[in-house]
């Protein structure tokens, strides 16, 4: 395993893997969305623009989310429920159509950060995807392919941030394998996208 470049971080400690499960995202035909009526590209081509600011869409319908994640064609949210210890899962395909089922338990020990998605700006997420390429070819030295796969929520259990508050959700861009297996990536953020909190090979 490569070692992580790390910006910013306490106690040594690498980021594990989000709790979230993607769909299999099929072919997408590329989508623009218009902004002051400027064009936006597809950041890859099975990740948009568009596929971002649908997903905070959909939230902002939440007074809470835990966990928003963004693969393929699907956006999906994990939305507590009134009980407090289990969520449900919300998805929005790329037609608009949502779905929701039961998710899971919170688990013991494991932060899940509880956010109020309308307080973070969809704009600013969706150029996080777009630098993210930029900014880990920039630390590492070694070239960025397009964003694959978007999470936002609290970081794995144990791990730190320098200036993020424990149980605070960061947002986590992976980057996508080449052809050969080359590639791959992590950039994390401050939901704010102010400052760059990880960038892991």
């Amino acid at each position: 395993m490569t070692a992580a470049a790390l910006v910013g971080i306490t106690g040594g400690l690498i980021a594990g893997p989000f709790i979230a499960e993607a769909q299999q995202a099929g072919d997408l035909e590329t989508e623009d969305a218009s902004a002051d009526g400027a064009e936006q590209s597809s950041t890859t081509p099975s990740f948009a623009y568009d596929d971002v600011i649908r997903a905070f869409d959909l939230a902002a319908e939440y007074d809470e989310v835990s966990r928003i994640h963004i693969s393929g064609t699907t956006a999906q949210l994990h939305v507590p429920i009134s009980s407090g210890t289990t969520y449900d899962i919300v998805a929005v395909d790329q037609a608009g159509r949502v779905s929701t089922g039961p998710g899971g338990t919170y688990g013991e020990g494991v932060p899940d950060a509880r956010f109020d998605p309308s307080a973070i700006d969809p704009e600013e997420i969706a150029a996080m995807v777009v630098r993210a390429p930029d900014v880990y070819a920039e630390t590492t030295g070694n070239d960025g392919n397009t964003a694959s796969t978007l999470n936002m929520g609290a970081p794995g259990s144990g791990t730190e941030y320098a200036g993020v508050k424990t149980g605070s959700p960061v947002v986590r861009v992976l980057l996508d394998l080449g052809d050969y297996g080359d590639g791959g990536g992590t950039v994390t953020w401050t939901p704010d996208g102010e400052r760059v909190v990880e960038v892991r090979e």
